[in-house]
């Protein structure tokens, strides 16, 4: 798949605008009811519409921005990668004026699934090839599917990484970050390595970690996985990295949820690995999509008190009605949740379940 990217003057943070009647009824249509409009003293403008599908009753919430004054970036717990917190608690550690949920992630973990990138260092492993969003340095958004491996780059060659930032396993090759809070196992036959400044600065057994070193990657090998590790040598370089196809360049900030709603301005929705049931049923939705006119939309579609929710299709087919060109969902459901700056107080639309990512909006 091509890439497709953005430099626009205008973002939205929304759930599903407001289209007219005649628009309303097409394929498995949104027919909005009422719809209102609050300007926030930021800049920001706040929109509720609710109306109906052919499943019920819909309600939609969602947040215009300018993008020549705010910028994307991604966010996670305060208290480290791989713990969870609320979205207000990660738009307050960034000093954003907005966010949304991101990443999938794992409800007995907190371990967020699917690629992570922040500030060019690589956080979390990609999950099959579902949607991702990158961000360059420059702004420019680029919505895609691609291919993304993770490795070490030495002197003898790159060597291929099994995971980051999880816990360990039996003939695997496992790194970890200092951003890196959750849990790690312990093996007895380890090899580990201490990586600081992109130099290897030790290398030893399991029991030579230390969680309190905020400025070493660690990379630790078990089983069969040692024998990639052989040749490597103290002082020697050692840098974390990731290959990407298509490739892309000067890229800061990338996240992977899922699935591609719309590519080009045609419906892009696959599996991507999801259940049947996730594609097909109404649930509470958060999803990103970009407009002919430039404009980003970042959308949440809530349920329960009164909301039915909307399914994919219904989402990507309603998009497109707007004028959306590339739309990708985020996790949904229990985490789907847009919180902005509302007067002296954050306020929260959706869901108040903490997550460990979350896509932030701050003033460039």
């Amino acid at each position: 798949m091509s890439i497709r990217h953005l430099s626009s003057l205008s973002l939205v943070l929304v759930a599903v605008a407001l289209s007219s009647p005649a628009d309303a009824l097409t394929h498995a249509g949104f027919l909005p009811r009422q719809a209102t409009e609050t300007r926030l003293s930021w800049g920001g403008v706040y929109h509720r519409v609710d109306g109906v599908t052919l499943g019920g009753w819909v309600t939609i919430h969602y947040l215009t921005l300018d993008a020549a004054r705010y910028r994307p970036a991604i966010a996670f717990s305060p208290s480290g990668l791989g713990t969870t917190s609320s979205l207000e608690d990660m738009i307050g550690q960034e000093g954003a004026f907005a966010g949304i949920n991101a990443n999938f992630f794992d409800p007995s973990s907190g371990l967020p699934i699917g690629f992570l990138l922040k500030d060019g260092r690589v956080l979390n492993a990609p999950y099959l090839s579902r949607a991702t969003l990158a961000i360059s340095f420059f702004g420019q958004l680029h919505f895609m599917n691609p291919r993304i491996a993770l490795l070490f780059r030495t002197p003898h060659g790159s060597i291929p990484i099994d995971g980051i930032n999880r816990p360990m396993y039996r003939n695997a090759l496992i790194a970890y970050t200092p951003e890196y809070a959750g849990p790690r196992g312990s093996w007895s036959d380890a090899r580990v390595i201490a990586i600081r400044g992109d130099r290897i600065a030790w290398i030893g057994s399991d029991r030579g970690i230390s969680s309190t070193d905020r400025n070493a990657y660690w990379l630790v090998a078990t089983g069969s996985a040692q024998t990639r590790l052989a040749d490597l040598l103290p002082a020697e370089r050692a840098q974390l990295d990731y290959r990407i196809s298509p490739e892309l360049y000067l890229i800061r900030d990338a996240l992977q949820a899922g699935p591609m709603l719309l590519y080009g301005g045609e419906t892009a929705l696959t599996p991507e690995g999801f259940q049947a049931d996730v594609l097909q049923k109404s649930a509470a939705r958060s999803a990103l999509a970009l407009t002919r006119d430039g404009t980003l939309i970042l959308m949440i579609v809530t349920r329960g008190n009164g909301s039915v929710g909307m399914s994919l299709l219904e989402l990507a087919e309603y998009l497109r009605t707007l004028g959306a060109v590339d739309a990708m969902a985020f996790d949904g459901g229990g985490s789907s949740s847009l919180v902005f700056q509302d007067g002296a107080r954050l306020r929260t639309i959706g869901s108040t379940r903490e997550i460990p990512v979350g896509l932030v909006f701050l003033r460039r």
